[in-house]
């Protein structure tokens, strides 16, 4: 029984000791911009199915420029700020600024494209919902 758990520490070890060295616990490359394909009846779909799915994620929502919006979220002391530009085929998020996520121009915390990609779902998700009405 002591060698079995014995083996068990040492792979625990192995396995944590991997993760820090390849950072998988703190950072991701960073992407300044993030796109993705959409399939919208109109951009006022789109505008729509933002505003829901930002809604749904905690995002603050801020009107831009023509097709476009600037979004935040604040989760505990993280701070992201995009740009969300759209079409009625494409959906791209750009960086603009951060706080406490440990960027440095090619990584970031691990949490940032995950908020991206779970905002993206979302959105997806008002759209699909609001064409089906």
């Amino acid at each position: 029984m002591n060698n079995v758990k014995k083996n068990l520490i040492i792979v625990f070890l192995f396995l944590s000791s991997t993760m820090i060295l390849t950072g998988c616990f703190t950072t991701n490359t960073f992407k300044k911009d993030l796109s993705f394909n959409l399939y919208a009846n109109s951009e006022v779909d789109v505008q729509k199915a933002i505003r829901q799915g930002c809604a749904d994620r905690g995002w603050n929502l801020k009107v831009g420029e023509g097709s476009e919006y600037e979004a935040l979220l604040i989760v505990r002391s993280h701070e992201v700020r995009v740009k969300i530009s759209y079409t009625n085929e494409t959906l791209k998020f750009t960086y603009i600024s951060s706080k406490n996520m440990k960027y440095n121009g090619k990584i970031i915390h691990k949490k940032y494209n995950m908020w991206l990609e779970k905002l993206y779902a979302s959105i997806n998700q008002a759209l699909a919902r609001n064409s089906s009405k």
